[in-house]
C-alpha cells in the first residue's frame, strides 16, 4: 500500500458512518502500518455530477447482514457532503428498468 496509498480509502469491516475510515492521501505511513489485516481497501472514487441540477453525488448501498435493503444516492454541493443547500439530500437509486427493490 505505501507506494500507491493515495488511490485508496481504508475502512474497518465492522465500521459505519465513516468511523475509523482513512483516506490514503491523508493517512500517515505509521497509522497505515497499524491497520489490522481485516481492513477493507476501497479504491477512491470522486463523486459524480447529476446533469439535471449540477449536484455532486455518491451511491450508498444499505445492508442488513449480507442482504441489500436499499440503494440511494446522496446529493450535495461544494466540497463537503451537506444537506442544507438546494438539491442536497438522498434520492432513491434503482438500476435501469427496475421499478422497485423487493422486501428482503
Amino acid at each position: 500500500w505505501p507506494a500507491d496509498k493515495k488511490r485508496w480509502v481504508f475502512k474497518p469491516p465492522e465500521g459505519n458512518g465513516s468511523r475509523g475510515v482513512y483516506r490514503g492521501d491523508k493517512v500517515s505511513q505509521a497509522v497505515l502500518k497499524q491497520l489490522p489485516p481485516s481492513t477493507i481497501a476501497q479504491e477512491l472514487c470522486p463523486p459524480a455530477t447529476e446533469p439535471s441540477d449540477n449536484t455532486k453525488y455518491d451511491v450508498r448501498v444499505y445492508t442488513h447482514g449480507t442482504k441489500v435493503i436499499g440503494i440511494a444516492t446522496r446529493h450535495f454541493t461544494g466540497q463537503v457532503m451537506e444537506m442544507r443547500s438546494k438539491g442536497a439530500g438522498f434520492r432513491l437509486a434503482l438500476p435501469k428498468g427496475v421499478c422497485c427493490l423487493p422486501m428482503l
